[in-house]
């Protein structure tokens, strides 16, 4: 739904993915420009059954309150089906916030939301498990891992160099991963093609796509510089685009 940033691009919106594991939709991050992707991509705001927010900057909460007011105000068939959040560690606390500023606009009446916030975590959903690490973004920053039918994704959030990121993505299927800068561009808080390829390698992933790109990312070549170091696939992201798992 979103490989950018916060910076106005024609080419990506803020950070979001939509999975899709058998019947359920759930929607890892949620940044500026999300709804317009979700109807661009034949997502109803009344398909998503799950939330996960890697931290709480902005670029990858900002749909979130339109989010929730356009699911009690949209025309129509009304939401029924509860919502659940995955968040680090605050998160109940963000959203007691939001609802002083918003009132009664972003308080469901025909669902409800379940807020569970998470650190180092596993939690099962029956068809598919959720996993969570702590990564060295900020305080409450985690990343995510699913896993279903014998296939896994792992998704970083914006997250600098930490050994819990090889930990979560052993094996997987597909790694999404921040690489919001070039190598010669280092930003703390962030990960470069090169580091983001030495994780994908230790961790023996199949796929990566790097994601959460800054301007200076789009003229990259991402294959040679993550190639480097990981010898499988490197998919370049692009807003809208399906990958099957």
């Amino acid at each position: 739904m979103g490989s950018g940033t916060i910076l106005p691009s024609a080419l990506r919106s803020a950070a979001a993915y939509a999975v899709t594991v058998g019947d359920k939709t759930l929607l890892l991050d949620m940044g500026p420009g999300l709804l317009r992707r979700m109807a661009e991509a034949g997502i109803e705001i009344n398909d998503v059954d799950m939330v996960f927010l890697s931290h709480f900057h902005p670029d990858h909460i900002g749909d979130f309150v339109p989010f929730v007011f356009a699911s009690k105000y949209q025309i129509g068939r009304a939401r029924e089906r509860d919502l659940t959040i995955l968040a680090g560690v605050g998160f109940g606390e963000l959203y007691n916030g939001l609802v002083e500023v918003y009132g009664e606009w972003i308080i469901p009446e025909t669902y409800r939301i379940h807020i569970e916030e998470m650190g180092e975590d596993r939690r099962d959903f029956g068809d598919f498990s959720v996993s969570t690490v702590k990564t060295n973004h900020n305080p409450e920053s985690i990343a995510v891992r699913i896993d279903a039918g014998g296939r896994s994704l792992v998704y970083t959030g914006d997250t600098d160099r930490s050994e819990s990121l090889v930990e979560i993505s052993g094996g997987a299927d597909l790694l999404i991963i921040d690489t919001a800068f070039p190598d010669d561009m280092k930003v703390p808080g962030h990960l470069t093609p090169g580091e983001a390829g030495e994780i994908a390698a230790k961790a023996k992933v199949k796929r990566v796509m790097p994601t959460h790109f800054y301007p200076p990312m789009e003229d990259i070549d991402l294959k040679a510089a993550i190639g480097r170091v990981f010898q499988g696939e490197v998919i370049r992201p692009g807003d809208l685009m399906v990958i099957d798992i």
